[in-house]
């Protein structure tokens, strides 16, 4: 089992990847910092029906925990986990308050296939050439 609670700026997806390839049956993560991706929002070249949400500061560090988040739970299922993701505390107190959990199943070469195409569709949309956990993908 692996559990990583608010790993700062790329630590999250490097205990993501651990899980993985350490094959552990669960793992539960409170994802943390979305820097990485807000930044290639930045400088990316979003869809332009994307352009009146992202020219405000606090609607583009939502919108890129939102695409992080995603991407992660994509590279969990990639590599044959179930996931689903939860609001773990009342986001009166903290707004990071996103949960996810993955546990171990199988996937097929089509479900794979599926969700490389998910992947792409959604880096293309918001101008992202490559999220961090990509880096560490052993395909």
């Amino acid at each position: 089992m692996l559990i990583a609670l608010h790993a700062c700026n790329t630590a999250t997806d490097d205990a993501l990847a651990k899980g993985v390839y350490a094959g552990a049956q669960v793992i539960v993560a409170a994802p943390c910092c979305q820097h990485q991706i807000r930044n290639e929002m930045e400088s990316g070249t979003p869809n332009e029906i994307m352009a009146p949400i992202l020219r405000h500061g606090i609607f583009m560090e939502r919108q890129a925990e939102l695409v992080t988040d995603s991407i992660r739970v994509l590279f969990l299922q990639y590599f044959g986990y179930k996931t689903k993701v939860v609001e773990f505390i009342s986001d009166a107190h903290t707004h990071k308050n996103v949960m996810i959990i993955a546990t171990k199943s199988t996937v097929t070469d089509e479900q794979k296939q599926k969700i490389l195409a998910q992947l792409d569709a959604l880096k293309t949309f918001f101008g992202i050439k490559q999220h961090y956990i990509e880096t560490k993908w052993q395909k």
